[in-house]
């Protein structure tokens, strides 16, 4: 999807297609973990994967 075409997306929309699936993913691995700093943990995942899930 373009950019011009995720901006004129409503919010709700917009975060159901690049944040909630990378969000989710994300989710699952921290459940799965349960690190002892799981917000950091979090944010380290989101940075290595987004790309790669909102590419696939």
């Amino acid at each position: 999807m373009d950019k011009a075409h995720l901006q004129s997306l409503p919010l709700r929309a917009y975060l159901d297609y690049t944040v909630v699936p990378v969000l989710a993913e994300g989710l699952k691995a921290l459940a799965k973990e349960r690190p002892p700093n799981p917000c950091e943990y979090l944010a380290t995942y989101l940075l290595k994967n987004g790309p790669k899930i909102l590419n696939s």
